[in-house]
């Protein structure tokens, strides 16, 4: 839960300094893809 929060910080700060929204969206996919990872290693 907390890595979830810190990445959601993380991809807010980077799409305040991003210039293109193209980027914000890779780093919000890359910042779930990573969080549904984090889940599922939990889970098993």
């Amino acid at each position: 839960m907390a890595f979830d929060l810190l990445s959601q910080w993380l991809v807010l700060k980077a799409a305040k300094r991003s210039p293109t929204p193209n980027f914000t969206k890779s780093c919000i996919q890359s910042a779930l893809l990573v969080s549904n990872a984090a889940e599922q290693n939990h889970d098993g």
